[in-house]
Formats: structure tokens, C-alpha cells, sequence
């Protein structure tokens, strides 16, 4: 969980700190690529110590069970739409006249703002592939076996998706898109 905490709050957030500022079509196929990677980590980690007969990680030992549902809640995140604070920033400014900490401040909100638009656009459809892919294996072996025959854990992961699937905000579909609709 250690290296899942180092790949959030350290990696992601930087990755777009030296290679965005540099131009050039290489050095942001490479920035693509690394947060996509850092992204499809957190992703097997959904899935940890996942064996072919229980299609996730909350059904097996305890330490997988934990980290499965810490990578699901974590990607969940990645995909959250935080609004940006309303404008208090803007009547701070027409207070002070726009003092250069302040514009730093903006600076600031608004590369924080496009590197989660960035890393959720990479993580959106990687989430609803692996939600799709847990309720449709669940779907098929409660069928096979009936509710009865379901490991608690497996309940348990179908209920933690569905409720944070409820609870999910998600950038607006423009956003995600690129603004193409």
C-alpha cells in the first residue's frame, strides 16, 4: 500500500511537473505514457492476488482484500470531479489588485485542476472497463452457483462498486472527451 500511496500522492501529481513545461511531441507521448502505466497499476491492483475462479481480490486473503478495495477506492478518486472552489480567489483579487502571490495561488489551482482532468481521463475508462468486468463476472457466477454459493467478499466487492458507482461524480463528458462532445 506503501508503493500505491508513493504512485497518488507523489508520481501522478508530478508527472506532469518537468516534462509539461518542455516542448515537443516525445516528451509528451512519454509523459502520456507514464501517468497511463502509473494509472494501469493502480488497476492490478484492483484485482490483487486475483485467482481465474474469483474474479477479484476482496474474496481472497486478507492483505489482497485490503489492497484490492484501497486500488478500487483510489481509482474511484483518480475519476472524482472536484468543482473548482468558488470564486473566492476572484474577489481576493479585486481586493488586493491582484497581489503575486495570489496569481501564483491561480497558477497553482489551475495546473493542480488539468493534471486530474489528465490523469481522469486516462483512468475513467480503465475504472468503468474494470467495474464492468467484476459485474459481469459476478453476474455470470451468481447465476452458475446462485447467491447462496457467493463468498462473502465477492458480496461485499459488488456492493462497494455499485454504492461508489452511486456516489460518483465524474468530470462533465466534455471535459473527459477533450471538449469533442
Amino acid at each position: 500500500m506503501q508503493v500505491m500511496n508513493f504512485i497518488l500522492n507523489c508520481l501522478l501529481p508530478n508527472s506532469a511537473g518537468g516534462v509539461a513545461k518542455q516542448s515537443g511531441s516525445q516528451n509528451q507521448e512519454l509523459q502520456r505514457i507514464l501517468e497511463q502505466n502509473l494509472v494501469q497499476i493502480i488497476d492490478k491492483g484492483c484485482s490483487a492476488n486475483q485467482g481465474e475462479r474469483t474474479g477479484s481480490g476482496f474474496g481472497s486473503t486478507l492483505g489482497g482484500s485490503n489492497l484490492s478495495r484501497y486500488c478500487f477506492n483510489n481509482m474511484f478518486e483518480l475519476c472524482r470531479y472536484v468543482p473548482p472552489p468558488p470564486s473566492q480567489l476572484a474577489k481576493e483579487a479585486e481586493e488586493f489588485e491582484s497581489s503575486p502571490t495570489l496569481e501564483q495561488e491561480k497558477d497553482l489551482q489551475n495546473n493542480i485542476n488539468e493534471i486530474k482532468l489528465k490523469i481522469a481521463r486516462i483512468a475513467t475508462p480503465i475504472l468503468i472497463n474494470r467495474c464492468r468486468q467484476t459485474l459481469k463476472k459476478f453476474i455470470s457466477d451468481e447465476q452458475k452457483v446462485g447467491s447462496v454459493g457467493m463468498s462473502k467478499g465477492r458480496i461485499s466487492e459488488t456492493v462497494f462498486i455499485i454504492e461508489r458507482l452511486r456516489d460518483l461524480d465524474c468530470y462533465p463528458a466534455q471535459l473527459i472527451s477533450g471538449g469533442q462532445g
